[in-house]
């Protein structure tokens, strides 16, 4: 890869902005002609700008997170929670809101599964009772019925 970033500066395609950090430097484009005749380019530029995005959101989302007291309400949730999840170079800020968001899912995802265990629990409970009410009604029924016969069913 830096075999052929050095050639495209050498060609003079693409320039490189020296950043803080070697992370941080930037390359740009220096010639049209590598946005108009390399289509994978620009696909792979689009899909740098979407992680950029993502990426942006996450950091903004952490801090906003951190001045607003890090409440429960700010955390993220599925799809938003996964991506930073892939991420292994957060800062020690961001690191916390995403565990933090880890672990409020967590204890969601127990209770959940808790309020579904007694509600099944409950499901049962009420079908044993259904269950013995019915066996009960049809006794008495049947004996309310031989009342009803005193010779018994099916006698002339």
């Amino acid at each position: 890869m830096q075999r052929v970033l050095d050639k495209l500066v050498a060609a003079d395609l693409v320039r490189i902005g020296k950043g803080a950090t070697l992370d941080d430097d930037r390359i740009d484009i220096g010639h049209e002609a590598l946005l108009r005749n390399w289509p994978r380019l620009v696909v792979w530029l689009e899909e740098e700008r979407a992680r950029l995005r993502t990426r942006l959101r996450l950091t903004s989302t952490a801090e906003a997170w951190a001045a607003r007291g890090k409440g429960d309400e700010a955390l993220l949730r599925g799809v938003l929670l996964e991506e930073a999840l892939a991420y292994d170079d957060l800062s020690e800020q961001e690191r916390a809101f995403v565990a933090a968001s880890r672990g409020a899912m967590e204890t969601e995802r127990s209770a959940t599964e808790e309020r579904q265990k007694r509600e099944l629990a409950k499901a049962r409970s009420q079908a044993r009772w259904r269950a013995m009410f019915a066996a009960v009604t049809g006794v008495l029924t049947g004996r309310a019925d031989n009342r009803e016969h005193p010779f018994g069913e099916g006698t002339d």
